[in-house]
C-alpha cells in the first residue's frame, strides 16, 4: 500500500482537483493522509465534506494543534502511514491517472521510484540520468544527489525513512532543501520511471521570486539541519562532493547571488559574512575540487563568489554596480 501525504494550510476548494486526481488513479491501493497544519480558513471543513461525499477514498485527516510548517506537517504524516511506501503531494498538485501503477509496474523492491514531473508553464522536470541501480556506487549517489532535486514524485520506503531516521526540520520554510541528500545517502536501491506522474500548479513565486531576510534566514536553518544530519550517515564520505556542493549553495553561493542580483532584496551582509563563516571548514575543497561541478552558476559568476568569499565587502560593490549597469540599460532604451 501507498501513504500519499498531504499538508494542508489555507488550501480551500483547492484541494478538490488534488483529491479528485488521486480518486480517479487507476492503482487504488493507497491511503491519503492529509495534515491540517493550523489553517486560518475553513480547509478542515471543506476536506471534511469533500470525505464524507467521497466514502471510496481512504482518507485520514490529521489537525495540528500548534503550527509546524510544511515540514512538520509531512513528519505527522510519516508517522501516521501505515504503506509500504510514502509518496508526498502538495495540496494544490495532481497525479496523472497511471502515476502509481507507473511506479509499481517493475518494482523490485527498490528504496526509492522516481518519476518526471511537469511545471505548471508546461516544462517536464526530468530528473536524473539513471533509470535503475540495483546497487549504488559513491559516484551514482553523488550524482543522484546532485540531479534529483525535487521530494515530489517519488515513492520511497517508509521503513526506510523510520529506521534511517530521515525528517524535515519543523518551522521554516524551504524545509526540503536537504532532505534528498539525507534519503539518498540512504537508499541501495534506485528506479527512475520515464513518465510524467505529477502536475505542479504550486505557486513557485512564495518562496523563490519573493524572498526576504526571513525566507533566507529559515533557508539557512534548513540546510544547515540538513547537512548536520548528512555528515552523520554512514555514506558521507563517499558522496561528500556531492553533499559538500549542496551545503556550499544554500549557505553561501545561492544566498551571496541573491544579494547582489535583485535589486529589491536587502539581504543583510551578515547573512553573507555567516554563510562564509559555516562554510569555513570545507571552503578549500570545495573551491579546488567542487566548484566546477556546480552547473547553477556560469564560471563568470562563480569567480564573483570566489571573490566575495576572500572580501565579503565586494557583494555590496558588485550589487551597486549591477544596479548602475541596469540603470543606464535603462536610460539608454529611452533615448
Amino acid at each position: 500500500m501507498i501513504s500519499v501525504i498531504i499538508p494542508v494550510y489555507g488550501c480551500g476548494k483547492k484541494i478538490y482537483a488534488c483529491l479528485d486526481s488521486l480518486r480517479n488513479n487507476t492503482y487504488k491501493d493507497f491511503e491519503v493522509i492529509i495534515v491540517n497544519d493550523c489553517s486560518p480558513d475553513d480547509s478542515k471543513s471543506i476536506i471534511e465534506d469533500y470525505i464524507s461525499k467521497n466514502p471510496e477514498l481512504n482518507v485520514k485527516l490529521i489537525t495540528h494543534e500548534v503550527n509546524k510548517r510544511c515540514g512538520g506537517a509531512r513528519n505527522t504524516g510519516v508517522k501516521n502511514a501505515t504503506g509500504e511506501y510514502v509518496f508526498y503531494l502538495d495540496q494544490d498538485d495532481s497525479l496523472a491517472p497511471e502515476t502509481f501503477e507507473k511506479l509499481l509496474y517493475d518494482n523490485k523492491n527498490y528504496d526509492c521510484i522516481s518519476c518526471d514531473v511537469k511545471e505548471a508553464n508546461g516544462d517536464v522536470v526530468s530528473r536524473t540520468t539513471f533509470t535503475e541501480l540495483s546497487s549504488i556506487s559513491d559516484a551514482n549517489r553523488e550524482k543522484l544527489i546532485i540531479e534529483h532535486g525535487y521530494v515530489f514524485g517519488m515513492l520511497i520506503k517508509r521503513s526506510l525513512l523510520i529506521e534511517k531516521e530521515i525528517w524535515f526540520p519543523e518551522n521554516v520554510m524551504f524545509e526540503d532543501v536537504f532532505y534528498n541528500v539525507n534519503l539518498f545517502l540512504e537508499i541501495q536501491k534506485f528506479l527512475h520511471v520515464n513518465y510524467c506522474g505529477v502536475i505542479r500548479y504550486g505557486d513557485e513565486n512564495s518562496q523563490t521570486a519573493f524572498l526576504n531576510q526571513k525566507k533566507i534566514d529559515d533557508r539557512i536553518k534548513s540546510a544547515k539541519w540538513g547537512y548536520e544530519s548528512a555528515v552523520e550517515r554512514a555514506n558521507f564520505k563517499g558522496a561528500k562532493k556531492a553533499v559538500c556542493l549542496e551545503y556550499f549553495y544554500y549557505m553561501y553561493m545561492s544566498n551571496t547571488f541573491f544579494m547582489m542580483q535583485y535589486r529589491k532584496l536587502h539581504l543583510s551582509l551578515k547573512t553573507v559574512k555567516y554563510g562564509i563563516k559555516e562554510t569555513k571548514s570545507i571552503s578549500d575543497f570545495y573551491w579546488k575540487e567542487v566548484v566546477e561541478l556546480d552547473k547553477r552558476f556560469n564560471p563568470r559568476v562563480r569567480h564573483t563568489l570566489k571573490s566575495v568569499y576572500s572580501c565579503p565587502f565586494m557583494a555590496i560593490v558588485y550589487k551597486c554596480l549591477s544596479v548602475m549597469y541596469r540603470g543606464v540599460l535603462k536610460c539608454l532604451k529611452k533615448i
